[in-house]
């Protein structure tokens, strides 16, 4: 699997990879020597989407190479441009969109077994609607490090912005069932992962379209923290926060809770020049003072940022079938 664009697609694609290897697949690390090449595709802007094709044409290249090779298009620019991908490089096997996700397995296998040239658009683009439940992702390959897991708790955006397409094609705003969510994140904890990284399209809108279940990112927070802190995590990120959705709950959740890195990465709107402009001279109603200085808040999940009492070796998450 070539892998593309963010956190969310990532998990979209440990999932296939999952189904995959139920029926009996092998996940290889060698391109050239596999029969199925699977890109994941990204859409969001320009620069993803010239990437993104640009792996789709290496992984035809590599079909060229070896008779009976098979590559299938997955992502968000199968679900958002299938049909002209589909025109576009006529060698793709199958454009596969989310709610064919579940689909594939059969799908690949009845290209595996054709030997004709002649298919229509129809035959190789499998797409379907962008609004769609949840699929089971416990069992998935995971693609990166063992200690660090995504934990997807919704999909999909219900907001109109100008400039951002993301609706039109992963769909409106769905936070994933509490007990679906804790089983999942029990799962990953078990096979290793001490940290969590939370992820959504808007992650602090968790449960806010399940009110009738009384859910809520404060109250996921706490519910990681009590039952799994014993069982070794250790670390809970969030990821993907807005600003317009931290309510005192969630803040006090926070501010409580240990396990919370507390560090965001959020947009950043621009403030009118007179806001923005800093003087060391001159104090002023519309010229205030510049902000402290605060020291620099660690970034990433690699293993040097983690707490200093991880075990120095960190168990093994993919199936030991598996090679990624």
């Amino acid at each position: 699997m070539v892998s593309l664009g963010c956190p969310k697609n990532t998990v979209d694609g440990e999932v296939l990879l999952g189904d995959l290897w139920r029926r009996g697949y092998d996940v290889v690390d060698d391109h050239d020597a596999s029969d199925v090449v699977l890109v994941n595709t990204c859409a969001f802007v320009e620069d993803a989407r010239a990437e993104s094709v640009e792996a789709v044409v290496a992984a035809v290249e590599l079909k060229a190479a070896k008779e009976g090779k098979r590559v299938v298009v997955t992502g968000c620019m199968a679900q958002r441009h299938g049909a002209e991908l589909a025109d576009a490089v006529p060698e793709v096997d199958l454009v596969v969109g989310f709610e064919r996700y579940g689909e594939l397995g059969d799908a690949l296998e009845e290209r595996r077994k054709k030997t004709s040239s002649t298919d229509t658009n129809d035959d190789r683009v499998r797409v379907g609607a962008a609004t769609v439940p949840f699929r089971p992702e416990g069992g998935r390959v995971r693609l990166g490090a063992p200690h660090t897991a995504y934990l997807r708790v919704a999909e999909g955006c219900s907001h109109a912005c100008t400039f951002c397409a993301i609706p039109g094609f992963r769909g409106k705003f769905r936070s994933k069932p509490w007990q679906d969510a804790l089983e999942e994140a029990r799962g990953l904890v078990a096979a290793g992962a001490v940290e969590l990284c939370l992820i959504a399209e808007d992650t602090n809108q968790y449960g806010l379209d399940r009110r009738h279940d009384d859910t809520s990112l404060a109250k996921l927070l706490a519910e990681l923290r009590a039952e799994l802190e014993p069982e070794g995590l250790r670390w809970i990120r969030i990821l993907y926060a807005y600003p317009s959705y931290f309510d005192d709950a969630l803040v006090d959740e926070i501010a409580r809770n240990p396990l919370t890195f507390r560090a965001f990465s959020r947009p950043e709107s621009r403030a009118p020049r007179e806001t923005r402009s800093w003087s060391s001279t001159s104090r002023s109603p519309t010229r205030p003072a510049p902000p402290p200085r605060r020291a620099p808040r660690r970034r990433g999940t690699s293993p040097a940022a983690l707490p200093p009492t991880l075990p120095p070796t960190l168990p093994p998450t993919l199936p030991p079938k598996s090679v990624c």
